[in-house]
């Protein structure tokens, strides 16, 4: 009876233990949620209408930050398992000629991640609105609008280290004026509820082996 019984526990247990998921980035990409930072390491904004506009900016390590920001957060939604929504909120001063400016933007963007894996290079777009507020003045309304190339480094399944490319128009409403701008950005981001890079899945099952005992005939 007691024999009976242990095999009876051992059996639930090994049961419930098969019932447990297994990690969420097992199954990475659809319903996965992105949130992460970014920051301009480097830029260089120009109006072709006049050079002595263009500025050249490094990131924090310079006096004037960068267009549209030197930081922003962002948020993302992973539709698929290469394909991305979401919305990047930009903060910051910059200097443009003898203007100091502080900025604010939001920039909604779609990403497809050409690859998956450990190292998984994307393409994107953006566009939105960014608010210029200049130490004297009213406030300039400006639209950005853009691509993006870069590639997610995972350190782990759930995180990863994005450096990243970009080239913007950017229309100035002060002035009607049409800019370029071309930056370099890292981002730092946290996947999580099944995104991020897949990790491999539980192992197969062994397939049993059929014996034949002569003593049995079988």
């Amino acid at each position: 009876m007691k024999t009976n019984l242990a095999r009876l526990v051992l059996a639930l247990t090994v049961a419930a233990a098969c019932a447990v998921p297994t990690s969420a980035f097992a199954d990475a990409g659809q319903g996965g949620l992105r949130l992460g930072a970014d920051v301009t390491v480097f830029d260089v904004y120009f109006l072709p209408d006049t050079a002595s506009d263009a500025t050249v900016h490094a990131g924090v390590l310079s006096s004037g930050l960068t267009i549209p920001s030197s930081f922003a957060v962002h948020g993302a939604y992973q539709i698929s398992d290469q394909f991305l929504v979401g919305a990047r909120a930009t903060f910051g001063v910059f200097s443009f000629n003898t203007f100091e400016f502080g900025v604010i933007g939001l920039l909604p963007f779609a990403e497809f991640l050409l690859m998956t894996g450990d190292i998984a290079p994307f393409v994107g777009a953006h566009v939105g609105p960014s608010i210029w507020f200049p130490d004297m003045g009213d406030a300039w309304a400006n639209v950005i609008a853009g691509g993006e190339f870069g590639v997610h480094i995972f350190l782990d399944p759930a995180f990863s280290i994005s450096p990243a490319i970009w080239g913007n128009f950017i229309y100035q409403g002060q002035g009607e004026r049409g800019g370029f701008e071309f930056a370099l950005l890292v981002s730092m981001s946290g996947w999580l509820f099944g995104g991020g890079a897949a990790s491999p899945g539980p192992a197969a099952e062994p397939t049993p082996t059929t014996t034949t005992d002569p003593a049995l005939g079988y």
